[in-house]
């Protein structure tokens, strides 16, 4: 059984190996308009999505806070892993997650967030805008656990 066991293994490794892409092969902006109509009805407003080196993170949604709302939205996606174009889509669709929840905030969230982050507490800030409703919440891992059901994605839920 155990045999059995890691000749499956390394029958998927293989297969994986064979299907990794490289980064320049992909194009970020296609693959948001793709993704944005198949998982997110093209709800999202088109934003920069660019390649950096990142030992961290496979994947970053980037943005501002301002009185008017969420701002300067744009995505980084890591370019320094062995990856397969499947894994970058789910990467990315995670990333598009958080940029959906984010555009959603009503503004009055956003207005008391900043209240508290202009008197000097950062802590209430903190709390308000990314914890609880807006980072990896119940919404973000509805989202993608039912995108990972319908489509087969390995969204991570962190």
């Amino acid at each position: 059984m155990i045999l059995i066991l890691i000749d499956m293994k390394i029958a998927n490794d293989k297969r994986r190996a064979a299907q990794i892409v490289q980064p320049k092969d992909l194009n970020l902006q296609m693959m948001f308009a793709e993704c944005n109509h198949l998982y997110f009805n093209d709800e999202l407003k088109e934003i920069p999505i660019e390649f950096e080196p990142n030992d961290v993170n496979y994947g970053e949604f980037y943005y501002d806070i301002t009185p008017k709302g969420i701002d300067n939205c744009h995505i980084k996606i890591a370019d320094n892993h062995e990856r397969t174009k499947k894994e970058y889509v789910s990467t990315l669709v995670h990333e598009m997650i958080h940029y959906k929840i984010m555009s959603e905030i009503p503004q009055s969230d956003i207005k008391q967030a900043l209240w508290y982050k202009d008197d000097g507490d950062m802590e209430t800030y903190n709390k308000l805008m990314f914890q609880g409703e807006y980072v990896h919440s119940d919404k973000f891992k509805n989202i993608a656990s039912l995108i990972n059901k319908i489509y087969d994605l390995n969204i991570h839920l962190r």
